[in-house]
């Protein structure tokens, strides 16, 4: 369950590694998987480092779709 202000560790190859939850979009406030988060990037990765050409920078505001979660699926 991801709330409001809750830090997430990010697994993919956009170039974030960790974001903060500023809204839960869709039903009620807690996220769970297949919930839209808007989240702002607070730790990226350097840009000579990435492979893609899309530069994520830290404190941009970006939407993100929850796939799961460490202690499982609550649906």
């Amino acid at each position: 369950m991801i709330f409001k202000e809750s830090s997430i560790n990010i697994i993919d190859n956009s170039g974030c590694k960790r974001v903060q939850c500023i809204k839960v979009l869709g039903q009620g406030s807690v996220g769970y998987p297949g919930s839209i988060l808007v989240v702002t990037i607070k730790k990226a990765i350097p840009k000579k480092f990435r492979k893609k050409k899309k530069v994520l920078k830290k404190g941009e505001i970006q939407k993100i779709l929850l796939c799961y979660t460490r202690k499982g699926n609550y649906t």
